[in-house]
């Protein structure tokens, strides 16, 4: 759909020009997409419309014209001249109404681009209004996605705050708050992250298992991931991660033979490498060299699926930082 009309013209120009239209039988590239839309019919519009507090608007012959052509090119199918009226006629008048019809509008031709720019002209007139509020949501994630996808990471932490400041209670977008802080190394913005997941999810084993195993992976607040990722437990007793996390924050609290005892269980249940690794180094603190050796090597020679997979990285930061060489076991 074309851009919104340049704020220079007139409303009686704009009336002339849709007049002209209608007359010489001019539509958009899109004007009879709504045959193949899966979008909600054009007459559920007036039936579906917020109880919206509507302006004080004094109904001018320019208004009324405006709408009765926006109507007619509404009901000739020709989407484009109806939208831009619509749109012309909200931002005129500051009524709700035109910029929830100027949305169905784009959503029958099917165009994403036309029905965000609606949507964001609804919430500006109606903050109130919640209609293609899930358009957008949609929209913004799938960007942040595609930069995160990329690479971009800076770029898509910047967009992922952005966005959390217009809907700071977004669980996926504190999700891909958390996992995108967590590859950059911002580690509050993380902490922050699996925070308020936890808060709008207090009783989801995931967030409380989350949440406990950034605290013991960072060797803080130990009582209260024990106490997060035993509730989580309880809630999932057999999840290998949550076993596995279980067994990361004993041995923190330097409960080794807990540790080791969660973690061959949590092996037991997944071939997850990360989980592998938790259980050699257990096992290497406790003095089992050899088999800690055995699960590092494995480990070593795990092939690279995934170029974007940093689990090798994080095995080598693993035996630099016991002092693990694998040609010639070292005891620690």
């Amino acid at each position: 759909m074309k851009a919104n009309l340049s704020p220079r013209y007139s409303p009686r120009r704009i009336v002339t020009a849709i007049a002209l239209c209608l007359a010489s039988g001019v539509s958009s590239n899109f004007a009879h997409a709504q045959t193949q839309s899966a979008v909600e019919p054009l007459e559920s519009i007036d039936n579906a419309r917020t109880a919206y507090v509507l302006p004080k608007q004094k109904l001018t012959y320019e208004i009324t014209m405006f709408q009765i052509l926006s109507d007619l090119a509404l009901s000739r199918g020709d989407l484009q001249i109806a939208y831009d009226g619509y749109t012309q006629l909200a931002k005129k008048t500051r009524d709700p109404r035109y910029a929830e019809r100027a949305y169905w509008v784009a959503a029958l031709a099917n165009d994403v681009t036309a029905a965000l720019r609606a949507a964001n002209l609804l919430k500006s007139i109606a903050p109130e209004a919640t209609l293609g509020q899930d358009l957008v949501e949609q929209v913004y994630i799938k960007k942040i996605l595609d930069k995160s996808e990329a690479g971009q990471l800076r770029e898509a932490h910047q967009a992922t705050k952005a966005f959390l400041k217009t809907y700071p209670n977004h669980e996926l977008g504190l999700t891909l708050l958390a996992d995108i802080a967590s590859k950059l190394k911002l580690d509050d913005e993380t902490l922050y992250a699996f925070e308020q997941l936890h808060k709008l999810s207090p009783d989801d084993p995931e967030t409380m298992n989350n949440l406990g195993y950034f605290l013991a992976d960072h060797n803080i607040r130990l009582d209260e991931a024990e106490r997060l990722i035993t509730q989580a437990l309880k809630k999932s007793p057999t999840a290998p991660h949550i076993i596995d996390s279980a067994a990361w924050v004993a041995y923190r609290k330097n409960d080794l033979d807990k540790a080791l005892k969660l973690a061959q269980k949590a092996q037991a249940l997944s071939t997850s490498p990360d989980i592998t690794l938790h259980l050699a180094e257990i096992l290497w603190v406790k003095g089992d060299v050899d088999a800690a050796h055995k699960l590092f090597k494995d480990l070593q020679n795990l092939p690279v699926i995934n170029p974007d997979d940093t689990f090798q990285t994080e095995l080598k930061k693993t035996l630099q930082r016991l002092g693990v060489g694998l040609n010639t076991p070292v005891a620690p």
